[in-house]
């Protein structure tokens, strides 16, 4: 099995477990989904010898579906549906959630920094700010997506318009405009994980700022795996 010529999203669909080695080598594979590994090793100076049998014992003994963190998406293997199903379930299973989640992450945080502005202030400040900005950028991130790119998906596959048309070349765009936002989340994620200690809550957290924590970790794993799963499987399917 050869996996250095394969796309680092093409390898995370069919061994899910991978994704254990990309975090541990810092490998993008939500916005670098469609680069070689070959191509994302050498860009990291990693030394492909090195680190290939340590992936390859990785994902040997390893079901598909199995360590995705979202717990739908082990269930099925969302990859081999067809697009206006993979469309349905992003609607239905993410971005339902975000609009309903972030809202009420941030309404908890208003009262945490009240009830905390003596305590972990920096933390807490840092914390709001980090999700705000999520949240803004997901507030206008689900309606693109849903207007220009998931209508026109649908209206493609059904032959409604063609790519001469300008519906289409709105959805390129539109997706270029998606992905470029997907990397933007990226970072915000990552603070957040750093500033949280991985999730991980002060000791002298009370039960409010446990819920937070874990709402954030389920907000962190849900972004991943939508960002992956519009990056590396959806969109392809309409354009290299």
């Amino acid at each position: 099995m050869n996996l250095l010529n394969k796309k680092i999203g093409d390898i995370l669909n069919n061994f899910p477990s991978s994704k254990n080695f990309f975090d541990k080598y810092k490998i993008d594979f939500c916005c670098g989904g469609q680069k070689k590994l070959k191509d994302a090793l050498i860009e990291l100076n990693i030394n492909n010898d090195k680190v290939l049998d340590e992936l390859y014992n990785e994902i040997k003994h390893t079901k598909i579906n199995d360590s995705h963190k979202d717990e739908i998406l082990k269930s099925i293997d969302i990859s081999s549906k067809p697009s206006n199903e993979i469309i349905n379930f992003i609607i239905n299973h993410f971005h339902e959630g975000l609009l309903r989640d972030l809202p009420e992450i941030n309404k908890l945080m208003l009262k945490i920094m009240r009830v905390h502005i003596n305590k972990h202030k920096e933390l807490f400040w840092k914390i709001h700010e980090l999700v705000g900005k999520i949240q803004v950028l997901m507030d206008s991130h689900l309606i693109l997506e849903e207007e220009n790119i998931f209508k026109a998906m649908i209206s493609l596959e059904s032959n409604q318009i063609n790519r001469e048309s300008q519906e289409y070349k709105i959805m390129i765009s539109s997706i270029n405009e998606s992905i470029n936002e997907h990397s933007i989340v990226g970072p915000c994620l990552k603070e957040l994980s750093d500033a949280t200690n991985n999730y991980t809550p002060p000791q002298d957290a009370c039960n409010t700022v446990k819920k937070v924590y874990s709402d954030l970790k389920k907000l962190q794993d849900h972004l991943i795996a939508h960002t992956q799963l519009e990056n590396n499987v959806l969109f392809p399917r309409f354009y290299e």
